[in-house]
């Protein structure tokens, strides 16, 4: 189950929220609608894809200069 997994990362959430967000909904989900629903469900999850996101641009320029940006963000 995920929630035991992400809640042994501090994720504050109730176990209810991440049952909602990740379960099948009734009409097929196209790729790119899956992960909108479970950021607009989870806004923790949301914030960790941003700043994820933000640290692979910094990898794939080979520039850290906003590396202390995203480091206080967290």
């Amino acid at each position: 189950m995920l929630h035991p997994e992400i809640a042994a990362k501090d994720y504050p959430g109730h176990c209810q929220r991440v049952k909602t967000a990740t379960a099948p909904s009734r009409r097929s989900l196209h790729a790119t609608e899956a992960p909108q629903r479970l950021f607009e469900h989870c806004p923790e999850l949301n914030r960790t894809h941003n700043l994820v996101r933000q640290f692979a641009a910094m990898l794939d320029t080979s520039d850290a200069t906003p590396f202390n940006s995203v480091l206080h963000a967290v």
